[in-house]
């Protein structure tokens, strides 16, 4: 850190006071006022530094000691040249002020920014006698300004055209030096214009509805061709990616990245004319002027070469129009290189230099030369095709390409004229490589752009038929099940039923796993039946294929990361259909596919993800929330719900009371039942295991359809299908599933309005097992299970609906009509139990909810059903109890309860006080009653306690939240649970069984 000067610095405040007062201005008032906002310094007429205030130290980094009698250069940089300081010497010299931004240097080195204003002091003789500066740190201003230069210089390099315009009134605020020179305006002109002064194809409002799915975050970019005006006029094919950048602080902003596609339109064209070159008219006339026209070259031409070395031109285009034929010498030429070394050569300037020999170059002014090798089916080259051009050229890969394409087309038609029958064979591998180098393309832009898996593969099986004459393209994916299949996932040009019933597989040792696809998806490599009349590998499947006409077919194989993911496979009507060359660009584009699978996969994978987080976090937080309350509620419900049992046992024969107490003590119920709801899907599965028991479900389901057909409306019909025989067992509790059961007729009901039927089916579970995604909790599941259905024929339920069915209080029904609770606890109960959930529904068609039910284990253990009778339970008379509990209410309630059951009671609402009593008289007591949730001492601590003075002694453990209680703890200690609210009823049998235990 700097160290300041001291405040009773004398020399330097003197001069500077003697320096204010001169001019007039109290000192003291001033220098406060600088030393807060300013750099301050005086030096003498050398530049000597006399004064230093606080804040020059701080952001030079010199001590004041440092600074003074220093000269001023000791914070002077090498930005400056010594023109600039020579002017401000003579500047101040001659008693005139001077301002300006100085770069000066900190004592690490570091460069700093001020803005300076330099004062000469006069003397008594009106010369300067020193200098005060008054400089303002502006290193932060022009950091900023230097970060957003190079910003727009990074801009203005990219090969790109960069526009950014205000997204309300869509104005350019940037354009970079490649979009100001692509429409022919200066950068100044264009910041005033509008994206729709430069495109023709849009005005204001079409362009507004071309924005809107952005504005609307509907997407999140945009990518489209258009056409872009330059400014003579002439109309410019590009491709635009749009965005809008988000900024509240400056507005929002879109980015348009634009780059113009002529090269590939031209190519694209060349490539139309070159597979439609007339063989009858001048072949090697079209070839050239589609390469010229391609390119932007001078001149385009095709020559023969024969054993002579003598170079014979076929087809030349100069400069739009068709030139003379000749002939010249090959050696000295870069003819002479590329058909000598069969390679591509490309010159990209100086080519006279390079070959002198060639006074032909020389002759028309050549200055950049590409030749490709013509190159028949056999590899031997005949030819060359070379374009020349008067400007240097730069090597372009998609040019490359375009000559490759055009050599081998022009050596294919040097070959027809010698064997016409081969040109047959060479034509058609000419016309496959070029569509199959335009489905490639095609299949990539659908990769790049694909949003959805099953889409994808249907567009790349149709691509593939339209556009390369395959008889027939299907995908089939593999599957890991025993059988190990291979299942038909996407297909096109399949007419007439191949696929429907056929049966294909990648086991090795299944004669349906020797065909192409299986092998290729067994071994990882491109698999082709060049004949499968004559294939042994193909019999399965050879009637079948010959009645479609096939007889040729490849596997590519699907791999990614090394993983199989299943096989492309391209079927032919003639053999031998598949060319090397045509199969490595199949087998590109197939690693594409899969590549594009994969990401696709990636993409729903990660938003699956975060649904299921999404849904996890709500349920958590409404678990959180109900086992906050659920407590205190159920403390309070117990108290009302007990005295209400104590009023009714007192009302006697008032048949007013009697119904006046039934409805108070109805309505805790209905607390209690919604409370009991909530906490369903609130607890932590590993907390209440419910898999330790497992239960037939089939008594539950027909006592549970009994009582609720006496509900229900006769227009409702219930129909319950059972399987035909076997016994099946699932872990879940009677209640739990009765639950599930009752929600979801329920809601069947109020989908069909109280009409029709509902159909509630069991089915056993199946041999395979089942992989699917649950409609509940988002996860992918698989296994075997029962699966329970309910099935309406309602109204039905939206995509967008069912993505919510699931949430806590997400409801369709009226305000009145439902609390939207159902199907939550449904997902809490059934997920409880290590099941999942699947819905098929779709407007107008019904819904069928089906339930996923794992299978019970030999761990689990059975449980009664539902109607079993309880213990007998044994007379209470003068047993002694002690009970805790914190609530007033509920110990009053318990101990008046109680002793109505001639029992001695003694009641303590202080833990700490109970366990000092029974302490004092352990003997006393059969029984001991606690609350678990009390300040100080818990009811666990208090039983742990008691236990060690009494092991024998019965306890019971009650709480308005059964989840906060140790089971494991509970069990060691052989402690009973109760659960708030509870009747008085459930009370005495625990009672019972906890007497009886004993015994």
């Amino acid at each position: 850190m700097s160290e300041y000067p001291p405040e009773n610095d004398e020399p330097a405040a003197n001069h500077l006071a003697q320096a204010l007062d001169q001019a007039g201005i109290p000192s003291r008032l001033l220098e406060q006022a600088l030393n807060q906002h300013a750099i301050v310094s005086i030096t003498d007429t050398a530049g000597n530094i006399t004064y230093a205030n606080p804040r020059f130290c701080q952001t030079s980094g010199y001590s004041q000691a440092e600074l003074l009698g220093k000269n001023h250069r000791i914070v002077k940089s090498e930005a400056h040249d010594a023109e600039f300081f020579r002017h401000l010497w003579q500047t101040i010299s001659s008693g005139q002020t001077w301002q300006g931004m100085i770069q000066n240097r900190r004592k690490d080195g570091s460069p700093y920014w001020v803005q300076s204003t330099i004062v000469p002091i006069p003397g008594n003789d009106g010369l300067p006698q020193g200098y005060i500066s008054i400089r303002t740190d502006v290193t932060e201003r022009i950091l900023a300004k230097q970060e957003y230069q190079n910003f727009q210089h990074i801009l203005d390099q990219t090969l790109d055209c960069v526009f950014i315009f205000d997204a309300a009134s869509l104005r350019f605020l940037y354009v970079n030096q490649g979009a100001a020179r692509q429409v022919g305006y200066r950068r100044a002109e264009l910041l005033g214009m509008t994206p729709f002064d430069i495109n023709p194809q849009w005005d204001r409002k079409a362009f507004e509805s071309l924005l809107r799915p952005l504005r609307e975050g509907l997407q999140e970019k945009l990518i489209f061709e258009a056409r872009q005006l330059h400014r003579s006029g002439r109309q410019i094919p590009v491709e635009i990616f749009l965005q809008l950048i988000r900024d509240t602080r400056n507005g929002d902003r879109f980015i348009a990245i634009v780059r113009d596609i002529s090269e590939r339109q031209r190519v694209n064209r060349a490539l139309e004319k070159m597979s439609l070159a007339d063989p009858q008219q001048d072949i090697f006339f079209q070839l050239c002027e589609a390469v010229a026209e391609a390119l932007g070259v001078a001149r385009v031409g095709i020559s023969h070469v024969g054993e002579d070395n003598i170079a014979r031109v076929l087809g030349y285009y100069h400069n739009g129009q068709p030139g003379p034929l000749f002939e010249y010498p090959l050696p000295g030429t870069p003819c002479n290189d590329v058909c000598g070394e069969e390679i591509s050569l490309t010159v990209e300037h100086s080519v006279t230099q390079r070959y002198p020999e060639a006074r032909l170059l020389a002759d028309i002014d050549a200055v950049s030369y590409r030749g490709e090798p013509l190159a028949t089916a056999d590899n031997q080259v005949v030819g060359v095709l070379w374009a020349i051009d008067d400007k240097p050229r730069a090597d372009n890969p998609t040019e490359r390409a375009l000559l490759q394409v055009a050599a081998r087309r022009a050596a294919l038609e040097l070959q027809r004229k010698h064997d016409l029958g081969q040109l047959r064979q060479a034509n058609r591998e000419l016309d496959e490589l070029v569509r199959a180098l335009r489905a490639l393309s095609e299949v990539n832009q659908h990769i790049v752009h694909a949003k959805d898996e099953q889409q994808l593969l249907n567009d790349i099986c149709r691509i593939l038929v339209e556009e390369t004459g395959y008889r027939m393209a299907w995908v089939g994916y593999k599957r890991n099940d025993a059988s190990k299949r291979v299942e038909v996932v996407a297909h096109a040009g399949h007419q007439t039923g191949y696929l429907d019933h056929i049966e294909i597989s990648w086991d090795a040792h299944s004669p349906h796993g020797q065909g192409p696809t299986g092998s290729a998806i067994r071994e990882n490599r491109v698999v082709i039946c060049h004949d499968m009349f004559n294939d042994p590998r193909f019999a399965p499947w050879r009637e079948r294929a010959r009645a479609q006409g096939y007889t040729s077919s490849i596997a590519l194989p699907l791999a990614h990361d090394g993983e199989i993911l299943g096989a492309l496979n391209l079927y032919a009507a003639e053999p031998h259909a598949f060319p090397e060359k045509e199969v490595k660009l199949l087998s590109e584009m197939a690693n594409d596919l899969a590549f594009g699978i994969a990401h696709l996969r990636a993409a729903k994978e990660k938003a699956r993800l975060e649904r299921q987080l999404r849904q996890s976090q709500k349920m958590e937080a409404l678990g959180h929330l109900t086992a906050g309350i659920a407590h205190d509620f159920n403390n309070i419900l117990a108290s009302i719900m007990g005295y209400t049992e104590l009023a009714l046992q007192q009302a006697g024969d008032d048949a007013r009371l009697q119904r006046y107490l039934g409805e108070v003590y109805s309505a805790g119920e209905r607390a209690r039942d919604i409370i009991a709801q909530m906490l369903s899907f609130g607890r932590d599965q590993a907390s209440n295991p419910s898999h330790s028991i497992s239960i037939d479900p089939v008594p539950v389901m027909q006592e549970t359809l009994s009582m609720l057909r006496a509900s229900l409306p006769s227009t409702l019909e219930l129909k319950l299908e059972l399987p035909a025989s076997g016994k099946l067992s699932v872990p879940m509790d009677p209640g739990a599933l009765q639950q599930v059961l009752m929600n979801l007729v329920i809601n069947a009901r109020d989908a069909t309005n109280n009409k029709g039927e509902v159909v509630i089916r069991l089915l056993p579970p199946v041999t395979e097992p089942l992989a699917a995604e649950c409609a509940s909790c988002g996860g992918n599941f698989s296994g075997r299970y029962a699966e329970l259905q309910v099935i309406d024929q309602g109204h039905g339920l939206s995509k967008d609906t069912l993505k919510h069915i699931f949430e806590p209080f997400f409801t369709t029904k009226a305000v009145d009509k439902g609390t939207g609770m159902g199907l939550a606890v449904i997902h809490g109960v059934v997920h409880k139990a290590g099941g999942h959930i699947l819905v098929d529904s779709r407007p107008g068609e019904g819904s069928a909810f089906r339930i996923l039910l794992p299978l019970a284990t030999d761990q689990d253990e059975q449980t009664a059903q539902p109607g079993g009778e309880y213990p007998h339970e044994e007379t209470l008379h003068q047993k002694r109890a002690l009970i805790v509990d914190d609530e007033a209410g509920i110990l009053g309630f318990l101990q008046e309860w109680l002793e109505s059951q001639n029992m001695q009671v003694t009641a303590f609402q202080d833990s700490s006080n109970a366990l000092e009593h029974f302490s004092q008289h352990a003997d006393a007591y059969d029984l001991l009653i606690s609350d678990q949730t009390m300040p100080l001492l818990t009811g666990m601590e208090l039983c742990k306690a008691v236990r060690k003075l009494r092991p024998d002694l019965p306890i019971i453990v009650m709480s308005g939240y059964n989840d906060v209680i140790d089971r494991q703890v509970a069990e060691e200690l052989s402690v009973a649970f109760i659960e708030k609210p509870f009747t008085p009823d459930t009370l005495l049998h625990q009672i019972a069984r906890a007497f009886g235990n004993k015994e």
